[in-house]
């Protein structure tokens, strides 16, 4: 049937142009149809968020025949730009190495289609066009197959090289009073530091490859099928495989310098992990109220792991009179997750005793972290030290960015 179709066609338009292939059949049936029918070409159908199975078609079918792709995209692809941005990019990846020739997506124009019923459609309309039934374009989908036709790769966002500032709720400090930052800096240049750091980029490498346990992916979800998971798994990959912050170590917020420990010209929070569960932070100073800039779990946290109230850490304090003070670190309460973006959705980890005091987009899709301030009072006694230790429980690392003792 496809030979004689094929003849047809020929005679019927000479030139030969070709528009589609019309093909619905999967790989492993199409190549050899078209091989009996002598085609001069293959042409595949790739509806699929994860844009590897563009790259298994192209080398299912190889390299005797050029190759097309006559339909990819509809409406749940083309009005995602995340995923319109990873499809184009691969696509131009294929015609580059000359396994793909052309592609079509589906469709240029929104469609009247009564009979069918699915959640591409709305109100009796098939809406997977570029532009829609009246000729308005849909932004994505124009914009990412410009990029497609134009043979330009996409430009991605920029990793901010500055944190960005959030006004606080309420200033935790008198205006006429004195600060003094505790110098964090040797704490982070200790081998114990570089083995803490190693611990966390170890677990935030395996948290994106999947291999550590998160609450926040659906079990009875498909994973092949979901695109959000295909495009985090390659996280860690995508930026780097380093857990690199912003650059320069001070931060101001309300008036109140914050100086940031250092190590390779990237901020570097003092860390405690699993591999390291405690630190002791010198500090020899008096004061009414101690500031703390960090309070966050890092690379998940309550609320997408742990439960509300859960004890993950304990402060103590410890005073030149021999006085110590415990303070219990709660999950909701004292510390929440750093980041705002879980698998593929924004969250807004609030935790009640401390205020949002900054965020940093490490990468806008899926890491944008938040460093969050607690401020308490202190003893009227000299303050010897901090010791922060990390819950038995707790699988992530908890972060302390800066410290500054607050005197009248």
């Amino acid at each position: 049937m496809l030979r004689e179709g094929k003849e047809i066609c020929n005679r019927l338009d000479p030139i030969g142009w070709l528009v589609s292939a019309a093909n619905s059949m999967p790989k492993e049936k199409a190549k050899p149809t078209f091989e009996q029918a002598d085609m001069d070409f293959f042409d595949q159908h790739p509806y699929t968020f994860n844009v590897d199975d563009f790259d298994k078609e192209a080398d299912f079918d190889g390299p005797s025949r050029p190759l097309t792709f006559t339909e990819w995209g509809g409406k749940a692809i083309g009005q995602s730009q995340i995923v319109m941005q990873y499809s184009v990019d691969r696509l131009l990846d294929l015609m580059e190495a000359h396994k793909l020739a052309g592609t079509v997506f589906w469709s240029w124009q929104d469609m009247r289609q009564y009979s069918r019923i699915d959640w591409e459609m709305r109100d009796g309309i098939l809406e997977s066009g570029v532009v829609t039934e009246g000729r308005e374009p849909r932004e994505s989908p124009y914009m990412e197959l410009a990029r497609l036709f134009e043979g330009r790769r996409h430009e991605s966002e920029p990793v901010a090289d500055r944190p960005t500032l959030v006004p606080l709720r309420r200033v935790p400090w008198l205006r006429k009073s004195k600060f003094s930052g505790v110098d964090l800096q040797p704490l982070v240049d200790r081998p114990e530091a570089a083995q803490a750091w190693a611990d966390l980029e170890d677990r935030i490498s395996r948290f994106w490859g999947g291999t550590l346990p998160r609450q926040e992916s659906p079990a009875s979800a498909p994973t092949k099928d979901l695109s959000y998971v295909t495009l985090a798994a390659d996280q860690w990959k995508r930026t780097g495989g380093k857990f690199l912050l912003w650059q320069g170590s001070e931060v101001e917020i309300a008036g109140v310098p914050f100086r940031v420990p250092v190590a390779n010209g990237y901020v570097r929070p003092v860390m405690v992990t699993p591999a390291v569960r405690e630190v002791s932070i010198p500090i020899g100073l008096e004061g009414v109220r101690l500031h703390i800039l960090g309070q966050v779990a890092i690379p998940a946290g309550f609320p997408v792991e742990g439960s509300d109230g859960e004890i993950v850490a304990v402060y103590t304090l410890r005073y030149a009179s021999g006085r110590t003070q415990e303070i219990p670190l709660r999950n909701g309460y004292e510390v929440v997750q750093s980041n705002l973006i879980s698998v593929a959705t924004r969250i807004n980890p609030e935790a009640t005793e401390t205020q949002r005091a900054l965020v940093f987009a490490k990468d806008i899709a899926r890491e944008q972290y938040q460093a969050r301030l607690y401020t308490l009072p202190l003893a009227a006694d000299k303050l010897s030290s901090l010791n922060c230790k990390l819950g038995a429980s707790s699988s992530s690392g908890l972060a302390i960015f800066a410290m500054v003792v607050e005197s009248v």
